[in-house]
C-alpha cells in the first residue's frame, strides 16, 4: 500500500449502500443508492475511466431505502446489477441469457462462492485476482 487517493464519485452527494467491483484492467465500477430529487431512492453506478469517473442513473425511484445493491463485471466490461429482486445490466442482448443470469447470481451472492463465466467469487473481478 501507499498513500490514499481519495476522489468525489457523485458530487450531488446523497449516496449510500455502495457496492464495487473492478474490470479485468482493475477499475473500478461502482453501483449505489441515492437520494432523488422527489426523495425516492435512485439506482446509480459510476465507472472509472482515464478521464475520471462516468456517472449514469439506472433507475429513478427504484430502490427502496436501504435496499442492498450488489454489482459483478464481466469479461467484456459490462456492469450486473442487482438490487432487491432485480437484475440490470448494461450489457446488450436480453437480460435473460445464461452469462447474464449466472453475473447476476454471481453479484447477488456477494461472491460467496458461486460464480458464472468470468467471475470470480469474493473479488468481483473478472480475471479472479
Amino acid at each position: 500500500g501507499g498513500a490514499w487517493t481519495v476522489e468525489a464519485i457523485d458530487p450531488d452527494g446523497g449516496a449510500f449502500g455502495s457496492a464495487i467491483a473492478a474490470d479485468r484492467d482493475g477499475r473500478p465500477h461502482i453501483a449505489y443508492g441515492a437520494l432523488g430529487w422527489t426523495l425516492d431512492v435512485d439506482l446509480r453506478y459510476a465507472h472509472r475511466t482515464d478521464s475520471g469517473w462516468v456517472r449514469e442513473e439506472v433507475l429513478a425511484g427504484g430502490l427502496e431505502s436501504g435496499g442492498a445493491v450488489e454489482i459483478g463485471v464481466d469479461e467484456t466490461g459490462s456492469a450486473h446489477l442487482v438490487f432487491g429482486s432485480t437484475y440490470a445490466t448494461n450489457r446488450g442482448g436480453a437480460p435473460a441469457d445464461a452469462g447474464q443470469q449466472a453475473a447476476a447470481r454471481c453479484a447477488g451472492a456477494a461472491y460467496a462462492g458461486e460464480a458464472g463465466p468470468g467471475h470470480a467469487p469474493r473479488t468481483g473481478r473478472a480475471d479472479g485476482r
